[in-house]
């Protein structure tokens, strides 16, 4: 072995090209069973590749860990000699460990290009070293500041985002600025950008200079967070004006916030909108008001594989969601049906409810899906939106409990079953819920509404997943804010409420759908055994053990 060889015998000038995403390990450590090395003698690509991996799970921080994975250079020499010479470990600067460190990052990486992140507090003098060597900056992100706000043309971030730069290929601005000046020539300045992400959460979108943003012709992530137009006709025509521009952009993502003023209505005549055409569009993510949406929608043309997020705010006129949501969702999914359903609660106040459909890709382990938040106008027409799903074609539903189940989405349960009924395979998500809304909400699925003579739904079920209800939740108790106080009564247990359910169920027109359990391990105390013995008498029930999955069909 020379001076330019590892004991590995791997060529040591090889090392300043590598990239951890382009190493073999598999490869080398097959290479290196046989061979018993301490770490100082390792291949520098797996040593590297070591760096690179600390660097991800222990970046410097504020505080304990200030250095983070830094304090690999003082373990010894020649850990410090690899890292230091090694100029691509150094192209992150780090947020908080002072100012003298920022430097030594940038000469440590130079003449590579870096990536600088305040992801919270601020300061300026981190701002200064970055200014002055922005023409090296590849990614820079600028969260919040709490505490300290600045507004538009006041806030430095904004002069530093003044100056030209051919490197920089990832912008990402989160700021309370309610103006703001961008360049005429954006594309001029900034020609490498891929990536911009503009959180304006105070501006209004009169305000936002639209001409300027999207001209770059890589631009291919385009992120607008504002607040709502007071004019859908002006909305419209800035919005479309990005997306006649942006036929390179793979991920877009528009929210509009309601804003304080009155909307105008919309005069717009659909034929008179600009038409665009996406076709590497990946991900599309919309949050409007309902009618901007629908417009928008029916003024694009998407691939059949693009990911899409519909959450119109507010109500829609009816007349554009009988005549362009409903068609457009029909056909978009016209060529290949879904063939799961997920149903959930978001969180927002009021009613609000969140449906998932998805369908297999032609790629392995992948899945084409659209996601679409169902309030306002929307709401009173959630089974048209189910029947323009092709539900005939959907075969999984996946639930997630929500706080607390609501008459309405009851409901939209029930409907869900009368209209998908070849639905065979069932699972629960999430154990969050009490005891008593999972309760509630397996009646809903697995039972007739109460003095109906109508068959149980989903007659076409087979297999019901439960393997999220762990031993703890199927010990809690199911109460209910209507019950009487106090109880007489223990109220039962989950598992005790499931095991009624399922006899019930079977004992309508004898369903022999199989109930997945995770089986029960560690030490137990009296109860849980007690609880543990309850389930083992659930209908159908199978226990699978820690880290099986459920059978598909």
């Amino acid at each position: 072995m020379d001076s330019t060889t590892t004991s590995a015998g791997i060529p040591t000038d090889r090392y300043p090209i590598i990239h951890s995403r382009s190493l073999d390990v598999p490869a080398i450590t097959a290479r290196l069973a046989p061979i018993r090395l301490n770490i100082n003698e390792l291949p520098i690509e797996i040593f590297t590749y070591i760096l690179y991996s600390l660097r991800d799970i222990d970046p410097p921080l504020a505080g304990e860990r200030r250095l983070g994975w830094v304090n690999v250079t003082f373990v010894c020499s020649a850990w410090r000699k690899l890292a230091l010479s090694y100029r691509l470990l150094w192209t992150h600067l780090p947020f908080g460990m002072g100012g003298s460190w920022y430097r030594v990052f940038l000469e440590r990486s130079h003449p590579q290009p870096v990536d600088a992140d305040l992801e919270s507090g601020y300061d300026l003098n981190y701002l200064d070293i970055v200014s002055r060597s922005f023409t090296r900056v590849r990614s820079l992100s600028v969260s919040v500041s709490y505490g300290l706000v600045y507004f538009g043309v006041t806030d430095p971030v904004h002069a530093l985002i003044m100056r030209p730069s051919e490197t920089l290929e990832t912008l990402v601005l989160h700021r309370y600025w309610k103006k703001c000046h961008f360049p005429r020539a954006l594309s001029h300045l900034y020609p490498s950008l891929r990536t911009l992400h503009l959180i304006f959460e105070l501006m209004q979108a009169e305000e936002f200079p639209w001409v300027n943003v999207g001209n770059t012709p890589g631009l291919v992530d385009l992120k607008i967070h504002l607040k709502q137009h007071e004019h859908d006709d002006q909305c419209l025509a800035d919005i479309m004006s990005i997306l006649t521009r942006g036929t390179a952009l793979k991920s877009f993502d528009l929210r509009l916030s309601p804003g304080i003023h009155q909307r105008a209505p919309s005069r717009t005549v659909h034929a008179s909108l600009s038409q665009a055409g996406l076709p590497r569009l990946n991900n599309l993510a919309l949050c409007l008001e309902g009618d901007v949406l629908v417009h928008i929608l029916n003024s694009i043309t998407l691939p059949d594989s693009t990911e899409i997020v519909l959450d119109p705010t507010g109500d829609m006129e009816e007349t554009s969601l009988t005549r362009i949501f409903l068609p457009w969702i029909a056909s978009r999914w016209k060529a290949a049906p879904p063939s799961s359903l997920a149903f959930s609660t978001n969180g927002r106040p009021n009613r609000s409810t969140q449906i998932i459909v998805e369908r297999d890709s032609l790629l392995p382990k992948c899945a084409v899906s659209m996601r679409i938040a169902v309030e306002g106008t929307t709401w009173d027409h959630f089974s048209d939106i189910l029947c323009r799903l092709h539900p005939d074609s959907i075969r999984s539903l996946v639930i997630k409990p929500p706080a607390g189940l609501s008459p309405e989405e009851s409901q939209q349960l029930s409907q869900i079953s009368t209209i998908c009924s070849n639905i065979t395979h069932i699972e629960i998500t999430s154990s969050d819920a009490s005891a008593g809304v999972l309760e509630s909400t397996l009646k809903r699925i697995l039972l007739p509404a109460t003095n109906t003579t109508a068959p149980h739904p989903f007659p076409s079920l087979t297999a019901l997943d439960l393997t999220c209800l762990d031993k703890g939740s199927l010990s809690r108790r199911c109460t209910h804010d209507d019950d009487p106080k106090p109880y007489r009564v223990m109220p039962p247990t989950l598992a005790q409420s499931i095991v009624g359910i399922m006899k019930e169920r079977r004992g309508i027109d004898g369903d022999t759908a199989r109930i997945f359990l995770r089986e029960w391990t560690g030490e137990m105390t009296q109860f849980i055994e007690s609880v543990r013995d309850v389930a083992r008498t659930i209908p159908g029930a199978i226990f699978l053990p820690e880290g099986t999955s459920v059978p598909q069909e």
